[in-house]
């Protein structure tokens, strides 16, 4: 690589290739000093600093089950995000809104509640779950749920520095 030039990468949040969701917030886009992309399944990380992985337990489910989401900072620097998340569903290949299905509305409100989660920790409060009704259609769902770099004096939030963390799930 020639001094002074860089390679303008596009970033999917937390693994691989899915195509995305219609409306779904375009991946952001950093500067790198490398051509070499993260591994597939590998967490998201900005500037070496912001990275996480979204657990759902249980991973296998059925209706009436009640789904625990856990955030887990692997990155260097602290973390926030709220209850709001998206569901999705796995439909011929491609993941469509299935907030409908699971929350009885396709543009669920969520409380305004802010949770944090610092480097290496694990945050999953006991406000994050989702119970499944009981008419929810069998196959594979997803979570993506928005997090961000956590204000500190020296850097209040940049919504330029947020990622989507994805986990899977199966309802059987």
């Amino acid at each position: 690589m020639l001094p002074g030039t860089c390679v303008l990468l596009t970033l999917a949040a937390c693994g691989g290739g899915d195509a995305p969701a219609a409306g779904a917030p375009r991946p952001a886009t950093t500067r790198v000093a490398s051509a070499t992309a993260a591994a597939p399944r590998s967490p998201v990380v900005r500037d070496g600093k912001l990275a996480g992985r979204l657990l759902v337990t249980p991973s296998t489910s059925k209706p009436g089950d009640e789904l625990q989401i856990t955030v887990k900072n692997v990155g260097t620097i602290a973390m926030t995000y709220g209850l709001a998340q998206r569901v999705q569903q796995r439909v011929d290949g491609r993941w469509r809104n299935a907030a409908k299905q699971i929350y009885g509305t396709s543009e669920p409100g969520f409380r305004l509640i802010a949770y944090s989660a610092e480097p290496g920790k694990r945050s999953h409060p006991r406000a994050d779950r989702i119970t499944l009704p009981d008419g929810v259609h069998p196959g594979t769902y997803r979570i993506l749920k928005p997090v961000n770099r956590a204000p500190t004096n020296a850097a209040p939030v940049d919504p330029d520095t947020d990622i989507t963390l994805k986990a899977t799930f199966v309802v059987r």
